[in-house]
């Protein structure tokens, strides 16, 4: 039927014989379309009138030639033929009458006035071999003639548009308004090359507002554009200035590679059958050459083509038809399917086609096949011009006459015209240059429009008619291009054909995506494959089933499983059971594992079925610390290698309400979530023997957690759990015994009676790690042991904690010997001693203090308070070396007048400067001082300097 010129280039249309049901008299010259029905003219001169499938209607044998053209009105409700006999007939398709016109000459074309079933009239065109183009008006008195034109040639074709009348003769192109009987256009005939003979011309009117012409190797688009006022022929004044005037603009004008056979609308772009030029120039290429023989033998049929060109000239597709010599075309174009293109030319930026008033009933939407152009070629021109008729059109006059508003039209370039051109009325006639060949785009450019353009139930048909059948192109649809990509193998086109065209059928979108995915499968593409599974197979479980798989063979299941649905569709347990326990296998693929444990419903997998596999695959894991019995086992390391697997343990277990054993795994991870897991299920209890684990994770938390839950976390446990970590530990020792202290710290703020139990623990805890606290901590308690708390003390040389605990056992000479030995305080032995209430302190203290000068001077500063300056003093040997001993003893108050009299020094002496002063010095004289047993060293009202001292002590 067809095939296509190049394999790479998209065809446009597709093709299918259209077969009567009856068998045709004669040949099938011509074909004529309506919106209602189709009607063929043949050689035999019958008339055939058919339905869309090739089904016969009715059929008329009124001529006895072959029928050289047909027109349907625009409401197709009548039909006219004509015949090389010279009869016009006129069929009544609804009420059976016919009309019959003799001419008495050979017809080349007819036209019905669009509007022949409204008008009484009953008007239509019809034109002759002789280049007569006259007008059939009925009257009162019967049917009158009005000759329109004459000239040289035959007319080839005229076509009328409400009251717009296009005719091609063998000098041009004209179009004349018989309503104002103006003359819109006229345009010279195309000049033909050199050797080539000339081409036929075809016409159509698209409503009645563009033309559509094939001419030779030129395509014209024309546009009837209404402009200012002119006078009407009506009579009536309120009128005369009531009919708008028309010019022509040309929309398109383009020269192609080949012969123009016929010409349609292709929405913005167009369709043009066409014949190659090799046909044309008599026997073979080879014999185109001046004075070369031309070859033996018949000439092959010429190849004829339907091509979509866009209004550049570009062509995007060619496909050769399987169509005889003389073949037409003829197309089916409603009216919604030109508004639709017209929306796509204005979003393309293309020139703007005028709305239009009615299609196709606003003109005759065939287009003049080779039947009328074979009969006006035929004869040659007559030998001299012909007389023009009165208001017709005159083709030999120089300049239109006043009353033309015709024009002519400029010389068409060989490359496209989008922009509409005014044909300028001022200037003179020219001739189409000749053509030059524009060859087809190499590749084929991006389409100007949408693949389909149309409405559903709009599409355009195409009927390309020749002695050997009719065959109808129609739009491809999405399936149509889907096939075409996938025979060429372009998977990639027909997938994007596929999901963006509508017209594509559910099991054509759903077989290609598949085979789209075995395409990606067959280049090991299994990442790309799985990513576009969702978008290809949707909701469709049995193919997801099916895929699931072909990555299970591949061993591929990683990179489907994050792209499984989970609802619409949701697939078989097993599936998912399948996919999980796959992805076992490889610890790379443990934390995709964990995801979608996670993330899938607990509806879609068997929660338990995956748990026993994840819980044997960590025992598998390895032996010892790496063992199952070791992964529940508090305080164990966790294995990093395998903390996601252990981390989809713990959503199972979750996920069954196992919470003890989840916490355990928590902990092992180290998990801060662990607290909150525990407090929200109340698993502290259980958590019992995983301290270790709780204060690894959190040591605050975790003190403070235990604290507040003594009753379900025991200190002693506690306790016994942070040692045995200790111990186990021996690296981490010190961090362990910190946490104890940490947690008996927090203990004994909150719980002093709990922590007293431990007393002994927390002072040597707090020696060691908070040693400024355990002086308070000694005050504070009296629970621990005291000869425990000394050897602590004494092993980190804590002197004033050492005197503290002594003071608590009894032994005040050894603390007293501390604190003036050890810390040389004698201000704090002088209140320890008050405290104590013992005299021999007292001269204990004074024996330890004259030991050295610096001691003696200390004590003798505390004078008059808690100490007797003359117990000192009296014991103070000779020449003894006291520091500043003039300015302690001018210190004492008034009422110790007596010892400053009684060493020779007045009460409030003045600093001499000096720094030493011996015994002598002082004016002491040994031999007057009062006898040692007047002296005592005790005060009977303690000193107030140190009475503060001695509390806070």
């Amino acid at each position: 039927m067809a095939q296509e010129v190049d394999s790479s280039d998209e065809p446009r249309l597709k093709y299918s014989a259209l077969s009567p049901d009856t068998s045709i008299p004669g040949t099938a010259l011509l074909l004529a379309v309506s919106d209602k029905v189709l009607a063929l003219g043949t050689s035999t001169g019958a008339v055939l009138v058919l339905d869309y499938n090739g089904n016969q209607v009715q059929a008329f044998k009124e001529h006895h030639a072959a029928v050289t053209d047909l027109s349907f009105d625009a409401e197709a409700e009548y039909l006219a033929s004509c015949s090389a006999d010279g009869w016009v007939v006129i069929y009544g398709l609804y009420t059976g009458d016919i009309r019959r016109h003799n001419c008495h000459q050979p017809l080349t074309t007819v036209a019905l006035d669009p509007r022949y079933s409204e008008r009484k009239t009953r008007e239509f065109v019809h034109g002759s071999q002789s280049g007569t183009l006259t007008l059939i008006s009925k009257g009162w008195l019967g049917s009158s003639e009005t000759p329109l034109f004459r000239g040289r040639g035959a007319v080839q074709v005229a076509r009328m548009a409400g009251t717009l009348l296009a005719w091609v003769t063998a000098t041009g192109l004209r179009v004349y308004d018989t309503a104002t009987h103006t003359r819109l256009a006229k345009i010279p005939a195309p000049k033909t090359p050199a050797g080539e003979a000339a081409a036929p011309a075809s016409l159509l009117w698209l409503g009645i507002r563009e033309l559509y012409v094939g001419w030779g190797r030129t395509v014209l688009v024309l546009r009837v554009v209404r402009d200012s006022l002119v006078p009407s022929a009506s009579s009536s004044a309120a009128s005369a200035y009531s009919v708008p005037a028309l010019r022509m603009e040309t929309v398109v004008s383009i020269q192609v590679p080949f012969s123009v056979a016929g010409l349609a609308p292709f929405g913005v772009e167009l369709a043009v059958l066409g014949t190659a030029v090799e046909s044309l120039l008599g026997k073979g290429e080879a014999g185109g050459a001046k004075g070369s023989k031309p070859a033996d033998g018949p000439v092959p049929p010429a190849p004829r083509f339907l091509h979509v060109l866009d209004r550049s000239g570009r062509i995007l597709s060619s496909d050769e038809l399987d169509v005889g010599p003389g073949a037409t075309l003829a197309v089916f174009y409603t009216e919604s399917a030109h508004r639709a293109s017209e929306a796509v030319e204005k979003g393309t930026g293309l020139a703007p086609t005028l709305v239009l008033e009615a299609l196709p009933k606003g003109g005759d939407s065939r287009v003049a096949g080779a039947g009328a152009a074979d009969a006006g070629t035929a004869s040659s021109e007559p030998s001299s011009d012909a007389s023009a008729l009165p208001g017709a059109p005159d083709e030999n006059a120089s300049h239109d006459s006043p009353s033309d508003r015709g024009s002519s039209h400029p010389a068409a370039s060989a490359n496209a015209s989008p922009a509409a051109t005014t044909v300028d009325t001022a200037s003179p006639v020219h001739a189409l240059p000749t053509p030059h060949p524009v060859p087809p785009a190499t590749p084929p450019p991006a389409l100007s429009q949408p693949y389909k353009w149309w409405r559903d139930g709009d599409e355009p048909l195409y009927f390309l008619t020749s002695g050997s059948g009719t065959v109808v192109g129609r739009p491809r649809d999405g399936n149509d291009r889907v096939a075409w990509m996938m025979e060429r193998g372009r998977i990639a086109e027909a997938l994007a054909v596929a999901e963006s065209d509508a017209t594509v059928t559910r099991p054509v979108r759903e077989a290609v995506g598949e085979q789209y995915l075995q395409y990606l499968v067959d280049r090991d593409e299994w990442a790309a494959t799985a990513a576009a599974a969702p978008r290809l197979l949707q909701g469709r479980a049995l193919a997801w089933e099916r895929w699931v798989h072909v990555f299970a063979g591949a061993r591929e299941l990683r990179r489907l499983a994050p792209h499984l649905p989970v609802s619409e569709p949701q697939l078989r347990t097993r599936t998912y059971d399948m996919v999980l326990q796959a992805l076992l296998v490889s610890p790379n693929d443990h934390g995709l594992l964990l995801d979608l444990v996670r993330r899938w419903p607990a509806s879609t997998y068997s929660v338990r079925d995956v748990q026993r596999a994840v819980l044997s695959r960590l025992a598998a894991a390895g032996t010892g610390p790496c063992a199952l019995d070791d992964v529940l086992t508090p305080g164990a390391a966790p294995d990093p290698r395998r903390a996601d697997l252990m981390r989809a343990a713990v959503e199972l277990h979750v996920r069954r309400g196992q919470h003890a054993p989840a916490l355990a795994l928590l902990l092992k991870l180290r998990d801060p979530g662990a607290f909150d897991y525990a407090e929200r299920h109340a698993l502290l209890a259980a958590a019992g023997e995983a301290v270790p684990d709780l204060f690894r994770l959190d040591a605050a938390r975790a003190a403070a957690l235990c604290v507040a839950r003594p009753g379900e976390l025991p200190p002693a446990s506690v306790l016994r759990q942070l040692a045995a970590a200790a111990e186990a530990r021996p690296a981490e020792r010190d961090a362990w015994r910190r946490r104890a202290h940490e947690y008996l710290a927090a203990l004994s703020t909150r719980e002093p009676a709990l922590a007293a139990e431990h007393a002994a623990l927390a002072v040597e805890l707090t020696a060691e790690y908070d040693p400024a606290a355990l002086e308070g901590l000694l005050l504070a308690s009296s629970d621990y042991p005291l000869e425990e708390a000394l050897r602590v003390c004494e092993a980190r040389g804590m002197v004033p904690e050492q005197v503290l605990v002594l003071g608590r056992m009894g032994a005040t000479d050894r603390a007293l010997r501390l604190i003036v030995e050890n810390l040389r305080d004698v201000g704090r032995a002088v209140e320890f001693v008050q405290n104590q209430r013992d005299d021999e302190l007292w001269d204990l203290l004074i024996t330890l203090a004259l030991a050295d000068p610096e001691l003696t001077g200390a004590l003798l500063d505390h004078a008059g308070g808690g100490v007797d300056p003359l117990a000192v003093v009296s014991r103070l040997p000779r020449h003894a070396h006291i520091p500043r001993l003039s300015q302690r003893l001018g210190a004492t108050s008034a009422d110790e007048g007596p010892v400053a009299t009684w060493i020779g020094a007045p009460p409030r002496a003045a600093d001499d400067g000096e720094d030493e002063h011996e015994i002598e010095e002082a004016g002491v004289n040994a031999s007057k001082a009062p006898p040692a047993s007047r002296l005592s060293p005790l005060r009977r009202k303690p000193s107030r300097r140190l009475s503060g001292g001695l509390k806070a002590a």
